[in-house]
């Protein structure tokens, strides 16, 4: 990638870093305490930026979904959190970011993504640590990540939780390396923020969708979360949790330790800590997924439909569906047909 060459405003707060070094600028601050950096680096157009949230429409124009800045090197850290998704992509040096009380180092081809509402602080104090941030309002990121999953299976549940429902999980952080195709998909999607052409809107969520299927396709299990960091076998986390989303029909908890060669408590307390759930309740849950789609698109026996979801008594089954989605296999089966 061919460097990128420090703006005025870099070159502006780099001298700023060299010449005040007791201030400590790479340290993550309250914004107030850097405020006077800001009004010199970038006059007056900070100054309606919340001291703790940053909203969309600050960074993101009113006619997109989607929008691509590059990091400020020398930019003073501070803490702030942001109404919008946001992924950064470092392409090269190396970037600090600290997360409510954890300090994430993030190095080339590391893709961090936060949620809406994660305080955190960044710091790239080089002049070759280059990063894009990529602004997604929520909807949007929801269309175009989290529908690549269905519905309420395993990965799905995973991500998710990643995102909505798990303190553990403030982020997730991708190691992708030089990937000439995430750059690709990268500098597609910067011609489309600068060009004004017709159809820029859908263009950038195309070129995000693109973004996120290479990202996926190649790296959805280079994934580093913080809750399993030290746990022994996290390293599989995305290979197990996929090896159940195949085999839910027959895949047993004795199997998987003997196939990924851990232990049964192990496996447990990693799936546990990804989806929040056990592995039996995981499973189950595919298998009343799989009873629900054959109840609305065959005309199996409800009998039958308990054997293909791994069923051997079916009053098990009818127990477990009606627990699940409050009503008889038989019931859902009518509903559906209305």
């Amino acid at each position: 990638m061919k460097q990128r060459e420090l703006t005025r405003e870099e070159l502006l707060l780099k001298e700023i870093c060299r010449n005040h070094p007791e201030r400590r600028l790479d340290a993550p601050h309250q914004m107030q305490e850097v405020r006077d950096v800001l009004r010199l680096a970038f006059d007056d157009s900070t100054e309606n930026m919340s001291e703790e949230n940053l909203e969309e429409p600050i960074f993101i124009p009113e006619d997109l979904d989607v929008f691509l800045v590059w990091h400020e090197r020398y930019l003073p850290s501070f803490w702030h959190r942001h109404s919008f998704f946001e992924l950064s992509y470092v392409l090269s040096g190396s970037v600090t970011n600290d997360l409510e009380g954890k300090r994430l180092l993030m190095h080339q081809g590391d893709i961090s993504i936060l949620a809406p509402g994660i305080s955190h602080a960044v710091g790239a104090f080089e002049d070759n640590a280059v990063m894009a941030n990529i602004l997604i309002r929520e909807s949007t990121f929801e269309e175009t990540f989290l529908a690549k999953f269905r519905g309420d299976d395993i990965l799905s549940t995973f991500f998710t939780r990643a995102f909505y429902q798990s303190e553990g999980f403030p982020y997730l952080l991708f190691h992708t390396g030089e990937d000439s195709s995430l750059a690709s998909a990268l500098a597609e999607m910067e011609g489309e923020t600068k060009g004004h052409r017709s159809f820029r809107r859908q263009m950038l969520n195309v070129c995000l969708q693109k973004f996120f299927l290479e990202l996926l396709r190649h790296h959805e299990s280079h994934i580093d979360l913080p809750e399993l960091r030290l746990m022994k076998g996290s390293e599989n986390l995305i290979y197990i949790l996929q090896y159940m989303q195949t085999h839910w029909n027959s895949v047993t908890l004795k199997e998987m330790s003997s196939f990924f060669h851990y232990s049964e408590r192990q496996l447990q307390r990693i799936i546990k800590a990804a989806t929040g759930r056990t592995f039996e309740e995981n499973t189950q849950a595919q298998k009343m997924l799989h009873a629900k789609t054959l109840l609305t698109t065959t005309t199996l026996p409800v009998a039958d439909v308990a054997e293909r979801c791994g069923f051997s008594s079916l009053n098990n089954f009818r127990r477990i569906f009606g627990r699940t989605y409050g009503m008889t296999p038989r019931q859902f089966r009518q509903s559906s047909s209305v």
